[in-house]
C-alpha cells in the first residue's frame, strides 16, 4: 500500500511537471512553496503616520493658532510673571533702600569722627611755596605731595613702632611697606558760627578725605587701608567749592591705618608729628609696588 501511494504521488507530480523542488522525508514528499514564499517577498515598508497633535495643528487655522498663542502668553504674564514680580521686587527695593540708608548713616558717622579727630590734631601739612598763589598747581602735584607726606609719617610710625603698629603687622623694616595709588576721595562740609571782627558770621569748613592701600612688599598683599583727612587752616582764596577742594593749603591732618579683614577690629590713629622729627626723608618719592 505504501509503495502504491508512493508511485501515485510521484506520477502525479511528474505528470504536472512542477518546477518546485521536493524533499524526501521517509515515504512522504514535502513541498517547499511555504519556504519560498517566506524568503522571496520584499521587506515590509514602515509607514509613518502623523501624530494626533500634528493632525490637529495641520487642520487648525492660522488665526486660531495666533489667538491661542496670545492667550497662552497673557496667561503666563498674569498668573506667573505678575505674582513673581509682586513677590520679589518690593522686598528687593526695600532691601536696597535700607542698605543705602545704612551706608549713608555709616558714612555720616565716619565723617563725624573725622571732624572730632581733627579738632585736637597737631599734625600739620604744609604745601610747597608757590610763586603765584592765585594759580592752582596741577592736581597730580598736589596728590603726590600728600602721598609723600603720608608715607613719611606712616614710615616714622612703623620705625618707632607707635602704638605697636609694626608688631601688629609683623613689619621688621620700613622698607617692607609701600603706599599704593589714590583709591578714593571724599569731601564733607560743615557750617559753624564764628565771630569775626566782632560780627557773628557763618563759616563753612571743608575736609578732604583720601584713601590709599598699604602693601607688604615681601608678599605684595594689601595689609591695611590708610585714610588721610585734612582740613584747611588758611582762609580759602577761591570761593568755588570745586576750586577749594583741589587747593590744599596749610591743613590739620589725621592719618588712620585700618587693617583689612573681617576680624580686624583695631585702628591706628596718627594725629601728632613724629617724636623724632623727619627721621626718613622721602621728599619727592613714593614707594609703590
Amino acid at each position: 500500500m505504501s509503495c502504491l501511494l508512493r508511485s501515485v504521488v510521484r506520477t502525479t507530480i511528474v505528470g504536472h511537471s512542477l518546477p518546485r523542488p521536493l524533499f524526501w522525508h521517509g515515504c512522504r514528499f514535502v513541498h517547499s512553496s511555504l519556504v519560498t514564499f517566506r524568503y522571496s517577498r520584499p521587506p515590509r515598508q514602515r509607514i509613518d503616520r502623523p501624530s494626533l497633535l500634528n493632525e490637529v495643528l495641520a487642520r487648525t487655522p492660522d488665526s486660531l493658532k495666533l489667538a491661542l498663542g496670545l492667550t497662552a502668553v497673557g496667561s503666563l504674564v498674569v498668573f506667573v510673571a505678575l505674582p513673581l514680580f509682586a513677590l520679589v521686587v518690593p522686598p528687593l527695593c526695600v532691601g536696597s533702600f535700607m542698605a543705602y540708608k545704612i551706608a549713608q548713616r555709616r558714612n555720616r558717622k565716619q565723617m563725624s569722627e573725622k571732624w572730632t579727630l581733627l579738632k585736637d590734631s597737631t599734625l600739620i601739612f604744609r604745601p610747597r611755596n608757590s610763586a603765584n598763589p592765585l594759580v592752582l598747581p596741577p592736581i597730580e602735584q598736589i596728590n603726590s605731595d600728600l602721598a609723600n607726606f603720608v608715607l613719611r609719617r606712616v614710615s616714622d610710625a612703623f620705625l618707632l613702632n607707635e602704638d605697636g603698629v609694626a608688631d601688629y603687622f609683623n613689619i621688621e623694616s620700613v622698607n617692607d611697606i609701600a603706599l599704593g595709588v589714590l583709591d578714593g576721595v571724599q569731601y564733607d562740609w560743615n557750617v559753624s558760627l564764628q565771630t569775626i571782627n566782632g560780627v557773628v558770621q557763618e563759616v563753612e569748613d571743608m575736609i578732604t578725605v583720601q584713601s590709599r592701600y598699604l602693601y607688604d612688599k615681601r608678599s605684595g598683599d594689601k595689609i591695611a587701608k590708610v585714610i588721610f583727612s585734612l582740613k584747611n587752616l588758611d582762609t580759602p582764596i577761591f570761593q568755588d567749592l570745586l576750586e577749594q577742594s583741589i587747593s590744599v593749603g596749610k591743613s590739620q591732618c589725621v592719618i588712620e591705618i585700618i587693617p583689612l579683614g573681617f576680624v580686624a577690629n583695631k585702628r591706628f590713629v596718627i594725629k601728632t608729628p613724629s617724636s623724632e622729627g623727619d627721621i626718613i626723608d622721602v621728599e619727592g618719592e613714593t614707594r609703590t609696588l
